[in-house]
């Protein structure tokens, strides 16, 4: 199976995974799409050996929720740094009080 017919037959898992996690980690609503797009991204850079593997074993659901807790999570990963990292920094400006 190649890359993107295993993104083709469990995009629906993918975005039910993306949904669950951002839900229960309180990430933004609003980076749910850019978040299904950056893992898509991730499926289908992945080595189609280990991929074949993955699905295999049936192991689809664990590998994608484990592949993304690392991309919300990781301070290495391009998700972070592009959109949690930025988030995190317009929280902390909007907590500042300006004295003028």
């Amino acid at each position: 199976m190649s890359n993107n017919e295993f993104l083709v037959k469990n995009y629906s898992l993918l975005q039910d995974c993306v949904k669950y996690q951002v839900a229960k980690y309180g990430c933004p609503k609003e980076l749910t799409d850019d978040l299904i797009q950056e893992m898509s991204l991730i499926v289908l850079n992945y080595p189609q050996d280990k991929l074949n593997d993955v699905v295999a074993k049936h192991h689809e659901n664990a590998w994608l929720t484990s592949v993304l807790v690392r991309t919300l999570y990781s301070t290495n990963s391009q998700f972070y740094r592009v959109f949690r990292k930025f988030s995190k920094m317009t929280d902390d400006i909007d907590a500042v009080e300006y004295k003028y």
